[in-house]
């Protein structure tokens, strides 16, 4: 069963507090709960009053800009004592999504959710998202970095449901390298076929995404350059970058370089898509009888 909670962590820092606004402004519009954690270490027990400051903080930033404001918001809050990451990849079991805050240039800030947090979409059992300070700036569009492994396979699925659900255009990216031949006559080169084949890849994610998403408007851009950097050039103003935990190549359960590259030099939400790459999202992409849909495949109980 599909979980119904969005959990997010937060500090006093400044990118937690963005975290916390773009997860409630994503509850809000899916209509899910949301779970504010917060982790403070073990010494940290004695002192659960002050230790629960930012819970209170973070909740009160929610009903008086959101719930207030009449948007209806199911919040709930937890604090836990232990090590951040391994309470993170625990409270991923019941979620759809888990949330944590970043600097621009990739590394998780604050005082408690620190760089090692880039590991952990390899390590959770649900979709991550990695928000930046700059979040709050005006944006528009969804992005996403195309391969033919299972994880972009799956997070091709997740991001034209999710520029469907918001009526956003999506622009599918994939990169090459080499040299582009000189002239039209010149012969056939590595290079070449490399950007054949970033084409021909595509164009076939985009048929198949008009068969299942026919009102969806796709756009194409092929760069030059090396995947992460092609990844963070054309997110640049985007709302949503989404992108597979491992790509071609990858081992398969772990964090892929190019996702680990793309989080070092973040410039816009961006969501690791961890699950839903099963016989489903195969389905959905070879293109879906009318009537047949995607489920995502997420692990624990149902929050919601």
């Amino acid at each position: 069963m599909m979980a119904h909670t969005i959990v997010v962590g937060v500090d006093d820092s400044s990118p937690s507090l963005a975290a916390l606004r773009w997860a409630a402004r994503r509850a809000v519009a899916t209509g899910q709960r949301i779970r504010i954690l917060h982790v403070s270490g073990p010494e940290a027990v004695s002192q659960s009053a002050e230790a629960g400051g930012a819970l209170r903080r973070a909740r009160e930033i929610l009903r008086t800009e959101f719930v207030c404001q009449g948007h209806r918001l199911d919040i709930e809050t937890r604090l836990v004592f232990g090590r951040p990451l391994p309470a993170l990849v625990e409270a991923s079991l019941d979620a759809s999504l888990v949330v944590v805050g970043t600097h621009k240039t990739g590394f998780v800030q604050g005082r408690v959710f620190g760089s090692r947090f880039l590991q952990l979409p390899a390590l959770a059992h649900s979709d991550v998202a990695f928000v930046p300070d700059s979040s709050s700036l005006e944006r528009e569009g969804i992005v996403v970095g195309v391969d033919d492994s299972s994880y972009g396979r799956a997070a091709l699925a997740f991001a034209a449901s999710e520029a469907e659900r918001s009526r956003a255009e999506l622009t599918l990216v994939r990169a090459w390298k080499g040299v582009a031949p000189a002239h039209e006559f010149a012969p056939a080169s590595g290079a070449e076929g490399a950007l054949a084949r970033a084409e021909r890849l595509l164009d076939a994610a985009a048929e198949r995404l008009r068969g299942s998403h026919p009102g969806l408007t796709i756009r194409r851009r092929i760069l030059q350059r090396a995947t992460a950097e092609a990844l963070v050039e054309a997110s640049g103003r985007c709302a949503l970058l989404v992108v597979g935990a491992s790509g071609e190549g990858a081992q398969l359960g772990a964090l892929g370089p190019v996702v680990h590259d793309t989080l070092f030099n973040l410039v816009a939400p961006t969501i690791v898509v961890r699950t839903g790459f099963d016989a489903a999202t195969e389905i959905a992409l070879a293109g879906a009888a009318p009537g047949e849909r995607m489920t995502q495949a997420a692990g624990g109980r149902s929050a919601g």
